[in-house]
């Protein structure tokens, strides 16, 4: 009877092991399937500065004026990060650089995250990082880049293991996000006791095919974690998000 050797059993065992880690993460391109597995869902969509006024085009968002309060805090690696007026919705924030260096955001949670998603226009990657900076996971849109969308998309990670750090990155010289979701890990003290959010979910978001998973996501900059430099921040302290919020349907122009 033929036998395996002891090196490819280590090698079957190491990918029995990653099938599993990897089993723990799913991606989502369907807003609906997203909220029904994230849980108690809430959303940061720039309608309002970090301060709680109105927003205004062109009002820079800063390492001090930040959206912590909400639940995550926005970075990025060069240029400005402001909200602009955008055709599609009534806000976004925008990282962009004038010199056609490459940028993206990167956003800490202010606590762990078991789910987080975005609603974007442009062929994008949404990666997440684990406490240790490791990456989890890299999803991508399920249509290529350079086919043309009528409305804007959706990209959702859902992960059994806690999210500490997110980036969104196109690879160019410019990065925009619509609006963020996220579920922060509960305490286990107030697991048992927390509600669903009642979310208004609007039909603007497509149905899509399968996930498009990703490998080689770019290592975190060390400012992201561990707050160096360019206003990173460490991950909690800060106070959870409050409840209540909506996802209401961008309104298009």
């Amino acid at each position: 009877m033929p036998t395996l050797s002891r090196s490819i059993l280590s090698a079957l065992a190491w990918v029995g092991l990653a099938h599993q880690a990897r089993a723990g993460i799913a991606v989502f391109h369907d807003d609906e399937a997203y909220l029904d597995a994230a849980g108690t869902v809430s959303i940061i969509n720039f309608l309002e500065q970090p301060d709680g006024s109105p927003s205004a085009d062109g009002v820079l968002i800063t390492p001090d004026f930040n959206y912590e309060s909400l639940g995550a805090k926005f970075l990025t690696p060069s240029g400005p990060l402001m909200l602009v007026e955008h055709e599609m919705a009534d806000f976004s924030l925008m990282a962009s650089t004038e010199t056609g260096s490459r940028t993206w955001i990167d956003v800490a949670p202010t606590d762990r995250w078991s789910a987080v998603a975005i609603v974007f226009e442009e062929f994008t990657t949404l990666s997440a990082y684990d406490a240790h900076g490791n990456l989890l996971i890299e999803a991508q849109p399920d249509e290529p880049p350079e086919r043309h969308h009528d409305g804007p998309l959706f990209l959702g990670i859902v992960s059994q293991t806690p999210i500490a750090a997110v980036r969104i990155d196109r690879g160019e010289n410019v990065e925009e996000v619509l609006d963020l979701l996220f579920t922060p890990v509960p305490e286990p003290s107030t697991a048992a006791a927390s509600g669903l959010i009642l979310l208004v979910v609007g039909r603007r978001l497509r149905k899509s095919g399968p996930a498009v998973v990703a490998a080689g996501a770019p290592d975190l900059p060390r400012y992201f974690l561990s707050g160096d430099s360019g206003g990173g921040s460490s991950f909690g302290g800060a106070s959870p998000p409050p409840s209540g919020l909506k996802f209401s349907p961008r309104r298009s122009k």
